[in-house]
């Protein structure tokens, strides 16, 4: 279940952080907004992109999903916004409903983001991109 936030979370968000494709004071101050719910402020929230050196798995995923969508928009291109939304669908399926269990039609959705997450990753970001992240989810398919 870390292969999503330790591996993919991490890597698009850092990449939007390190290449400064996001201006990180708008993207604290969305950060700061965001309403956590009782149950998600129960461990680690994410506060501060400045101290992203320092999230844990945790953060990675509360900020996946159900924030990052919110926080993002606007601040990174249509591209990039295309294929964090698989992400966020990704972690979503990962850590909330699917803890239920999941059905056929769910692995077979999954299955179909991740392919497309990775397809997407290469022709946007290219080839140089599509490294252990990719990799690892084809390990998670069907």
């Amino acid at each position: 279940m870390h292969n999503i936030a330790l591996n993919v979370v991490s890597k698009h968000l850092n990449h939007y952080v390190r290449d400064e494709l996001v201006d990180k004071s708008v993207l604290d101050e969305r950060l700061q907004a965001v309403p956590w719910t009782t149950e998600l402020k129960d461990g680690r929230i994410p506060k501060s992109v400045s101290k992203i050196g320092h999230w844990k798995a945790e953060e990675y995923r509360k900020f996946s999903f159900p924030s990052s969508e919110c926080v993002l928009g606007g601040l990174i291109d249509d591209s990039e916004f295309q294929i964090w939304c698989l992400v966020a669908r990704m972690a979503e399926m990962v850590y909330f409903y699917g803890r239920a269990g999941w059905e056929e039609d769910d692995l077979l959705l999954f299955n179909n983001l991740s392919k497309r997450h990775m397809i997407l990753v290469e022709e946007e970001l290219g080839l140089d991109q599509c490294v252990v992240t990719a990799h690892n989810l084809e390990h998670t398919k069907v």
